[in-house]
């Protein structure tokens, strides 16, 4: 997998048309109608500078899914072509969503970072358990944007689980990230 820095490119989506503003490097794609910005470079592997992403390819939960092609695996596949979205019309909660992601064995989380679609979360939790029942907060979002969000974890926290709990949404859909990355840095 090739770590793309995406915070130099800019994405304006308007009626599924995309345009990729930024530095040298940006391009869009679109695939299955929903339009996101990538980094365009050449085919050396760069490493990522926050080490191992824990989360990827890792068991994910969610309150509901949208669609079965935005199951939660999708937030967690490393495919910015992807991507989990929860079903605002059958949540019990229409305001609430979350997804959780099995790390497998208890972790040192210092960064988790969320590439929001435009269906993203204004209010969000990052969460931490050992079991999946009892969960801390270990950050809270009250601003959150569409695009590629980093949430340092300060002091880091051990988890087995991190769960991402949608609090306030950003538009009238439900929650839809890209991608979840978890490290330990």
């Amino acid at each position: 997998m090739r770590y793309i820095d995406l915070s130099r490119c800019l994405l304006v989506a308007f009626f599924g048309l995309a345009i990729a503003v930024g530095q040298p490097g940006c391009a869009t794609t679109k695939a299955g109608g929903d339009a996101q910005a990538s980094a365009e470079g050449g085919d050396a592997e760069e490493p990522n500078p926050l080490g191992e992403n824990l989360a990827l390819n890792k068991p994910a939960v969610s309150s509901s899914d949208e669609k079965a092609e935005m199951a939660p695996k999708y937030a967690v596949d490393g495919d910015l072509s992807t991507r989990w979205g929860s079903n605002f019309f059958t949540d019990p909660d229409p305001t609430v969503g979350w997804i959780y992601i099995d790390l497998g064995e208890v972790k040192t989380i210092g960064t988790v970072v969320i590439t929001w679609e435009a269906a993203y979360g204004l209010e969000y939790q990052i969460l931490v358990s050992d079991d999946a029942k009892e969960w801390k907060v270990a950050y809270h979002e009250k601003d959150g944007h569409v695009g590629r969000s980093v949430h340092k974890i300060d002091p880091p926290v051990q988890g087995h689980y991190v769960k991402l709990l949608g609090i306030k949404r950003g538009t009238a859909y439900g929650y839809s990230p890209w991608e979840i990355e978890v490290y330990e840095k």
